[in-house]
């Protein structure tokens, strides 16, 4: 993805400096290279049947131009994507990608889908802009019409959507110009033998990291307890990743949380929902996990946790726990951009995309101007304002500040640099 970034930027200085400008100006397109960034890529090894078949579809243009991945939710249609998307960018095959997403405004509008994917064919391919027609600021038609009209008129090229089973997806894909010229393949319907193949390898997988981080957990889990969240799973990767994220918790030894969550006096055999399960849920598994975190004396009337999941609810627009935590006053969470532990911040590539997303302006610039106004503080004042810095560093030492610090990292080396000048000043005089 880096590299896809840098050629983005390459084909961007190819582009006459008007038609530069134009897209650039454009508030539609603008962030248009983040948004082929979708969810982490399948485990290798797992998925095998699905990515060979959507591959061997790409490779061959005697097939339909249209592929519809049609996936409950939970079944991994995103990772699938991204997956795609990464080995067709490898073989220099991939033209664009719009990655939709309910958690930012900008991925899960319709207004965005052709300004994105006509800024990234722009600058991978600048001759290229011949072809693209004027932009419409609101467009009138779903884009499954669009796409039903125009692309028989665009040869040699391919186009990959997920998406659920839904009414208004299927009467899409049912429209006479779309219906003929599309491949479908039905993710639940996959044999379940074969998608419970993998989330046991991706549960071993994970589980191995989980040991590696701790002491204590020789021959854990058992093969009985894989076994037993495969089955709970029933073909929903979205439950072995919440499961794992359960286990995987600052602050609680691994091995007690898999024990608590195999305890759950309610919990079915099957709670995963598919074909095979359509009569249960993911409801089981979450109940489960926020009893848990909220203990025995329950959370009913807590007035955080119902204004909370009241802003869950009934948010017109997705927010973070970020926004949501400041919306109602809560304290910040130590990882507040959901970083992934022992991971270098190098190596997140959506990290600016995490910070934009869940730190606010006014905390990115306390974080980055503090030693400013620090310094500038009458020296009457040192002595007190060095007690207070001294005991918020003490007490902010592992918390989000320190999360916060690490993402301004090269700003925050020099505010702490003035921080030290400062206060040697202050013992010398």
């Amino acid at each position: 993805m880096v590299q896809q970034m840098a050629m983005y930027d390459q084909g961007c200085k190819l582009i006459d400096a008007a038609e530069r400008t134009t897209l650039n100006n454009f508030r539609q397109a603008q962030g248009a290279e983040y948004r082929h960034v979708g969810r982490k890529r399948c485990l290798k090894g797992t998925r095998r049947a699905v990515l060979d078949e959507i591959e061997l579809w790409a490779r061959d243009f005697a097939k339909l131009p249209v592929y519809w991945l049609n996936g409950l939710a939970g079944t991994g249609k995103s990772t699938i994507a991204q997956t795609i998307a990464e080995r067709m960018f490898a073989e220099g095959q991939l033209g664009a990608s719009f990655f939709c997403s309910r958690g930012f405004e900008d991925r899960s509008n319709l207004h965005f889908i052709f300004p994105t994917l006509a800024v990234q064919l722009a600058r991978t391919y600048p001759s290229s802009d011949q072809f693209l027609s004027r932009w419409d600021e609101e467009p009138a038609s779903a884009i499954l019409s669009v796409l039903a009209r125009l692309v028989i008129q665009v040869p040699k090229v391919k186009f990959f959507l997920t998406g659920r089973p839904e009414p208004c997806i299927r009467e899409g894909f049912r429209l006479p110009l779309l219906v003929d010229a599309t491949d479908t393949f039905v993710l639940h319907e996959v044999h379940p033998n074969q998608i419970n193949s993998d989330i046991q390898q991706f549960l071993e997988k994970t589980f191995s990291e989980i040991t590696s981080r701790h002491t204590g957990l020789d021959s854990w889990p058992t093969k009985e307890q894989l076994d037993l969240l495969c089955k709970r799973a029933a073909g929903l990767f979205v439950y072995a990743v919440a499961t794992v994220k359960f286990i995987n918790t600052r602050n609680y030894h691994p091995r007690k949380r898999l024990d608590v969550l195999l305890e759950l006096p309610d919990s079915s055999v099957h709670e995963g929902k598919t074909k095979f399960n359509a009569n249960t849920s993911l409801d089981s598994l979450y109940g489960s996990i926020l009893r848990e975190a909220f203990g025995v004396d329950g959370a009913e009337h807590d007035p955080k946790v119902c204004s909370v999941l009241g802003a869950v609810v009934l948010a017109a627009n997705p927010l973070s726990p970020f926004a949501i935590a400041m919306l109602f006053g809560i304290d910040l969470e130590d990882n507040m951009c959901q970083l992934p532990e022992a991971v270098a911040n190098s190596n997140i590539h959506d990290l600016q995309e995490r910070a934009d997303k869940n730190i606010s302006q006014a905390l990115q610039y306390a974080c980055r101007s503090w030693h400013k106004h620090l310094v500038n503080e009458p020296t009457a004042n040192r002595h007190e304002i060095t007690s207070a810095l001294c005991c918020f560093l003490e007490k902010n030492s592992c918390s989000g500040w320190k999360c916060l610090v690490s993402l301004v990292w090269e700003e925050a080396v020099d505010a702490l640099k003035v921080v030290a000048e400062w206060l040697e000043d202050d013992i010398t005089s």
